[in-house]
């Protein structure tokens, strides 16, 4: 009868090879999350981006309108121009009326949601301010989340 001696690993070294096995796979999966989350990151940047230079506006004037019988009353007209690449449908439209000399906003006025065509010029009229005659102040105007300001003088009258 032959003696037949089997040798194989011993289970010392099967366990530190599946350990090392286990670590190269977490590793590879790991390079391969970031990969792709660093590339979606990277694409939606991006098209954020891409989106936020379509939609831009110019105010071109600005004009605070005070009422003298009522300061309560007041208004401001702002000129728009869409220098954008895409029209405003329906977008959310808020003015802000600042005061100059404190740098606070006092006041601020949802109007009406604005569909402003792409290369076109209108006018938004804000209602219900509350102006002092002879005064400066800062109008900011917010069109579908981007938001500019100009400035505004209150007539004497």
């Amino acid at each position: 009868m032959k003696n037949i001696n089997k040798k194989g690993i011993t289970p010392v070294i099967a366990v530190v090879l599946l350990m090392m096995m286990t670590v190269a796979a977490a590793g590879a999966a790991y390079f391969w999350i970031v990969g792709v989350q660093s590339s979606i990151q990277t694409d939606t940047e991006n098209f954020i981006g891409q989106v936020l230079e379509s939609q831009e506006f110019e105010i071109l004037d600005t004009v605070c309108d005070y009422n003298s019988t009522d300061p309560t009353n007041s208004s401001i007209r702002v000129i728009v121009y869409n220098s954008g690449k895409t029209a405003f449908e329906n977008a959310d439209t808020r003015i802000f009326l600042l005061n100059s000399t404190t740098g606070v906003t006092n006041q601020s006025v949802q109007v009406d949601s604005t569909t402003l065509e792409k290369q076109k010029t209108m006018e938004i009229i804000g209602y219900g301010f509350t102006m002092s005659a002879s005064s400066e102040w800062t109008v900011k105007l917010s069109i579908g989340g981007t938001t500019k300001e100009k400035g505004c003088v209150t007539d004497s009258s």
